[in-house]
């Protein structure tokens, strides 16, 4: 199948894996994916600097919890001699139960909820800006409303931030939790028995 690839290099293939390691070759840099241990895949130096300032956050985040999964997709081509290189890729952390996760609040605040028990639906950020406040999760064992989980980071600006935040609050049909991420993790809402989900249910997502 590769071979016959090469024959059209205009098309494209295209990788969903895990991330094994990053690292210098003497083609620019390698990514070594989990599930084709013996198979790296090449990318330069310009695709490689791109990688890491647009995912510096993903890549932090996987040093800082090891435990978790960094996954990739990315669209490739293969040369004459059978080696894929990237043309484009993009980068994505999971924790070690598979939830995405894009902070260190965040991940704390997932594990948390996790080991609690509590049934709750991650929120994902798609093509939002970062530093626009969007709710990490939703919980839905907290009575008649589902309550939704806001972060408030540190190191971004407050006054715009934190109005935009209350903006998004103030129209929403839910309750909602606030952690300000210079300040300890306050009490979470008390689950309630009369909420439209169960245990059975637990972090569902």
């Amino acid at each position: 199948k590769a071979s016959h690839f090469y024959s059209n290099q205009k098309e494209l293939l295209l990788l969903i894996g895990e991330v094994k390691g990053i690292s210098e070759s003497r083609f620019g840099y390698s990514m070594g994916i989990k599930q084709i241990p013996h198979l790296p895949f090449y990318m330069d130096a310009d695709v490689h600097k791109k990688l890491t300032k647009h995912f510096e956050r993903e890549l932090t985040l996987r040093n800082a919890f090891p435990e978790g999964h960094l996954m990739v997709i990315g669209t490739f081509g293969v040369n004459e001699a059978l080696t894929p290189k990237f043309e484009e890729l993009a980068l994505m952390y999971v924790d070690e139960n598979w939830l995405p996760v894009e902070s260190m609040g965040d991940a704390a605040l997932t594990s948390v909820l996790v080991k609690q028990g509590r049934t709750f639906v991650k929120g994902m950020r798609y093509n939002l800006s970062i530093h626009k406040p969007l709710a990490s999760a939703v919980l839905s064992d907290t009575g008649l409303k589902p309550t939704a989980l806001y972060l408030t980071p540190s190191e971004v600006n407050q006054s715009n931030f934190i109005n935009e935040q209350s903006d998004l609050i103030a129209n929403s049909d839910m309750d909602s939790w606030i952690w300000r991420l210079s300040d300890p993790l306050p009490n979470l809402p008390q689950i309630q028995a009369n909420s439209h989900s169960n245990k059975a249910d637990s972090h569902e997502h």
